[in-house]
């Protein structure tokens, strides 16, 4: 993870000052502009050839493990859908609570997004293992 220069000064007082956290915003701008994405998006889409290393670049400068964090999935296939990708997550971390497991349908009942909230993962490549894992159901459209 980047060192942050400091505690945030603003009443939030936010765990990275606002400077650091506009370096890693400009950080995941640089990397995602690479693969010819519009600079402005903070998302980096895993999939390309050299997407595991950018991510890995990206994921030391933001990222402190052991660390928690959420993982989205969504797709199609209501209960069961919900039911692959907890055991996905749950083959790679262990067992995750069932109150941190979140399921929104979309607004035209066609998807349905599952959100593990909160899950301790100790390196990065346990937050890759879990995308894998996800990745493996067909019906999976998109992960976070």
């Amino acid at each position: 993870m980047m060192a942050c220069c400091g505690p945030c000064m603003c009443e939030t007082k936010h765990s990275i000052c606002l400077h650091c956290k506009q370096g890693a915003i400009c950080d995941i701008a640089e990397v995602s502009s690479s693969s010819g994405r519009d600079a402005g998006s903070k998302n980096l889409v895993l999939g390309t050839s050299d997407s595991v290393a950018k991510w890995r670049q990206l994921d030391e400068k933001v990222n402190q493990y052991p660390g928690h964090r959420d993982f989205k999935a969504i797709g199609s296939g209501g209960e069961d859908f919900k039911q692959t990708i907890v055991r996905a997550v749950e083959d790679v971390v262990g067992p995750v609570k069932e109150d941190r497991v979140v399921q929104r349908p979309s607004s035209q009942g066609k998807f349905i997004s599952i959100t593990l909230k909160d899950v301790k993962v100790h390196n990065p490549d346990q937050v890759l293992a879990v995308y894998e894992a996800m990745r493996r159901d067909k019906r999976l459209r998109y992960y976070l």
